[in-house]
């Protein structure tokens, strides 16, 4: 059997719910947890920012080290690197990274050599 002060600090109790403390417990619970939940998506959010970061400055660093011959070879130029890691340089006849892109620029390319 509980004390009468047990019987008074649960959630339960009359005390908390003629008072209407029981929602207010709930509602911190939840509060709580809604905070957990938006600092890890923060933290989520930064850690792929920063091996974003990494990997475009591995894949920068590789494209420095190769010479401008093997450079022009890809279509690219020292001042392009960047962009080019950034994925925002335009090649036209060149394949697209996405699948469906190519599958079009591949049917254009045999349409006009059809035609």
């Amino acid at each position: 059997m509980k004390t009468p002060i047990e019987q008074t600090n649960s959630l339960n109790s009359y005390s908390y719910h003629y008072l209407g403390l029981s929602d207010f417990v709930q509602l911190e619970m939840e509060a709580r947890r809604m905070r957990a939940r938006a600092i890890a998506g923060a933290i989520r959010h930064a850690w792929r920012y920063l091996a974003d970061s990494f990997r475009r400055q591995v894949a920068e660093a590789e494209l420095r080290s190769l010479d401008d011959r093997t450079l022009h070879d890809m279509g690219l130029n020292r001042s392009s690197i960047p962009a080019a890691v950034a994925g925002e340089v335009w090649r036209p006849g060149a394949p697209s990274n996405d699948a469906a892109a190519a599958k079009v620029q591949t049917l254009k390319v045999k349409a006009e050599a059809a035609a």
